[in-house]
């Protein structure tokens, strides 16, 4: 049976049951931590999918009161439909199927301190005193909200949904601990942004849905995609503010400022945090002892010689290694993460890592021609492709074989004797950070860690899918104190600086409430404006 027809027939199940029934059990089971049992096996991807169904969907006019039996079944069910959403009939493309399949749990496994860093990452690149004024104004009109105050906000509510084991955070206990230090109308106006009641929820799944599929069956894209509850991470109830899974709370607090920039100007937006983002990668050399040679220097050199062409954005040289590292400040295109089709990845990765990949090698000819200073021979290149957030893409041997025999002589013809197609890596900015990190501290070279990537990515045993894990086993096996190391000395400070700014907020809630019960009617009175969103 086609995974289309087992869907329609698993919606129909749905629908036999009260929706308020049903969400009330898959909350339940998204907000309970069962002995013995952790959180990929509670498989919090396969709940938040059928609670979109659930939202998205009328009951039946016969419909009844589920019970929790019932959604367990249905959830069964759901998790089942993933060997026909696979396609791993494709032998030519197995680990494309593969990497769809496992990127989804994998959202869910991520340590969530990374989405921590995430969200300190963003207001680094985007709120330093030289940074483009067009963040702040553009998210100021697109939310009403200084990005500063929103970035301190976001602090506040990703630690409580992190360390609260509650379902529900009651507004008397979360709103004294804000107001008045920032207005209860600003508190109000957040919660609207990044949360929603149910009956906003539900026609938001609607409206996405039917963005997606039309009135269409359900492909299988939309199995592995993400949740789109990321959206409005917050609930918003009658007796507090919950959310549908701690990591739906993270992932969508932190990555907030990013999509409501690049929805309102994708264009603007992308260019101007380029620039901020390869300052930022500059930092990250630098501060970590790595040299490296810049665009602008490397500019000079092609004048200097009088040649034309491309150019990377950083080349890093020492001990007889050149690595060329290009910046792609970008973010993957769900289409990337959960496609099977080789010709979508081709035309979704043109313009980023394939556009890296060309200019690295012509790069390296070029300097090459000219007999650029220690440049390496061709056995000791390696390029380096940088994106802000995981493409999960592994090397060039691993993208070649993803895109088909067409494009990858595309790839070996950008590359041949220029770079080895097997020393061309691809990590995010988090990665990086981990690497340069863990490079520093062993006394090892980037080329060290980027030929250990490149051994455990021949033998299937020792493959992974994503550098963190490549990251992780080099530490273990240079014995570092440093297992998965992530982060720079600039983040942590601006985290100090952003649960600074928020503790003053709070002391000055906290001394404003000591008045006592002189104060009832006023918190009263603040709690009816918050509640005016229920």
């Amino acid at each position: 049976m086609s995974f289309s027809r087992d869907t329609q027939k698993i919606r129909n199940l749905i629908k036999r049951y009260t929706k308020a029934s049903v969400v009330q059990h898959l909350l339940t089971r998204l907000h309970t931590v069962y002995r013995g049992e952790s959180s990929v096996l509670g498989r919090p991807w396969t709940v938040c999918l059928m609670l979109e169904w659930t939202l998205e969907l009328e009951p039946n006019q016969s419909a009844v009161p589920a019970t929790a039996k019932d959604v367990w079944k249905i959830l069964n069910k759901i998790w089942e439909l993933q060997g026909k959403a696979t396609n791993f009939a494709d032998e030519d493309n197995i680990w494309l199927s593969l990497r769809a399949f496992l990127l989804t749990q994998l959202r869910f496994q991520t340590n969530q301190i990374a989405h921590n860093y995430f969200l300190v990452r963003l207001f680094t690149i985007m709120c330093h005193e030289s940074a483009s004024r067009s963040f702040r104004d553009s998210f100021k009109a697109q939310t009403e909200i200084e990005l500063e105050d929103f970035f301190v906000l976001s602090v506040f509510f990703f630690s409580i949904f992190y360390l609260s084991k509650k379902p529900v955070i009651k507004y008397e206990e979360f709103l004294p601990k804000l107001s008045p230090g920032y207005p209860v109308t600003l508190i109000k106006q957040y919660l609207s942004l990044v949360g929603a009641n149910f009956q906003q929820l539900q026609q938001l799944m609607k409206c996405r849905k039917f963005e997606i599929r039309g009135d269409g069956d359900v492909r299988a894209e939309e199995y592995f995609s993400e949740p789109l509850l990321l959206e409005k991470p917050i609930l918003i109830l009658a007796e507090g503010i919950s959310t549908v899974h701690p990591y739906v709370a993270s992932i969508g607090l932190s990555e907030f400022v990013l999509r409501t920039l690049k929805t309102a100007d994708s264009e603007g937006f992308r260019d101007k945090f380029t620039k901020e983002f390869e300052d930022y990668l500059a930092y990250v050399f630098n501060v970590y002892g790595f040299e490296i040679t810049r665009e602008e220097q490397l500019k000079v050199i092609y004048k200097d010689n009088k040649i034309q062409g491309k150019v990377v954005d950083f080349l890093h040289q020492r001990n007889g290694t050149s690595v060329f590292i290009d910046a792609k400040g970008v973010e993957p295109n769900q289409k990337v993460l959960v496609t099977d089709q080789s010709h979508i990845i081709k035309d979704k990765l043109r313009d980023t890592h394939l556009k890296g990949i060309k200019q690295a090698g012509e790069c390296a000819a070029k300097l090459s021609n000219v007999g650029f200073d220690k440049l390496a021979d061709f056995n000791d290149r390696y390029a380096l492709i940088v994106t802000h957030q995981d493409f999960y893409l592994g090397n060039g041997v691993k993208l070649a074989s993803y895109l088909g025999q067409e494009y990858r002589q595309r790839i070996d013809e950008a590359v041949a004797g220029r770079i080895p197609l097997k020393n061309i890596h691809f990590c995010c900015v988090a990665d990086l950070e981990g690497i340069l990190a863990l490079c520093n501290e062993t006394e090892t070279e980037i080329s060290d860690f980027l030929d250990f990537c490149a051994a455990e990515e021949e033998v299937p045993e020792t493959a992974k899918f994503e550098m963190r894990q490549h990251i992780q086993v080099y530490a273990a096996k240079l014995s570092s104190d440093k297992s998965s190391p992530i982060g720079t000395d600039i983040l942590v400070k601006n985290h100090e600086y952003l649960t600074s700014e928020l503790a003053n907020k709070m002391l000055k809630s906290s001394q404003y409430w000591k008045e006592g019960l002189v104060k009832v009617p006023e918190f009263l009175q603040q709690v009816k404006i918050i509640k005016e969103l229920v």
